[in-house]
């Protein structure tokens, strides 16, 4: 079997994280495996230290473009009608427009679009309402073309369903490498180290993740008065 993975970026990142491991563990099974993607360095290097091979797409980027976007489509199309791949496995917006490439080539491979988020459609999305119908439209679309969706959240499923995005998907849940943690009290002292803060008997409270809107930092800051009434 050969799979191909595409994602947008090469950026570190969640699902860019996830498809790494994903392609890692289709190596380690035996199972052919070519990742493609556009812009970024992190992805290129790990794949290069696990020997994996990559695809970089001249024209994957994240951008409503639409000439740009229609030219990664004939770039996918081409690649598939060259190369034989059974299953394309979609892990991003502007990716998916791939699977129209993919449907539209000779060997018309399997598809699967994995939801790693809502992203606009999600229902705590305010930052612009009037891009809702339109992202709905685009995957309403776009999920035409694909064979299998896969959700790595229930609720994400479950809001996908009632808004008629899609009548069935799969969850299944992300996998992490097997983590090394550290004893409380040594994580404590570097925190007060770093800080310069005594901890003891103190409630605390972590989040890793990047300062963008869709990471809802403005919530966690938002709810932290409250927090703090009830410890």
């Amino acid at each position: 079997m050969r799979v191909l993975l595409v994602i947008t970026q090469g950026v570190i990142g969640g699902a860019t994280n996830s498809v790494y491991w994903l392609a890692k563990g289709l190596k380690e099974k035996k199972i052919e495996v070519v990742v493609g993607f556009g812009e970024g360095d992190y992805l290129k290097e790990k794949l290069k230290n696990e020997g994996i091979d990559y695809i970089n797409f001249k024209y994957l980027r994240r951008t409503i473009n639409p000439l740009r976007n229609i030219l990664f489509i004939f770039e996918i199309k081409n690649l598939l009608d060259k190369k034989k791949f059974d299953v394309v496995h979609f892990n991003s917006s502007n990716s998916l427009l791939g699977a129209v490439g993919a449907k539209l080539s000779k060997s018309k491979p399997k598809t699967v679009f994995v939801f790693h988020g809502l992203s606009v459609l999600d229902p705590m999305y305010r930052k612009n309402l009037l891009f809702k119908p339109i992202y709905f439209l685009f995957f309403k679309l776009l999920l035409r073309f694909i064979d299998e969706s896969i959700f790595v959240s229930i609720e994400n499923l479950k809001i996908a369903k009632k808004i008629k995005l899609v009548k069935n998907g799969i969850v299944i849940y992300n996998g992490i490498p097997k983590p090394t943690f550290l004893p409380r009290d040594k994580v404590i002292k570097i925190f007060e180290q770093k800080l310069n803060i005594n901890l003891k008997n103190k409630f605390i409270i972590g989040s890793i993740g990047r300062l963008d809107y869709q990471k809802n930092y403005e919530f966690l800051i938002k709810i932290l008065p409250r927090v703090l009434k009830i410890i």
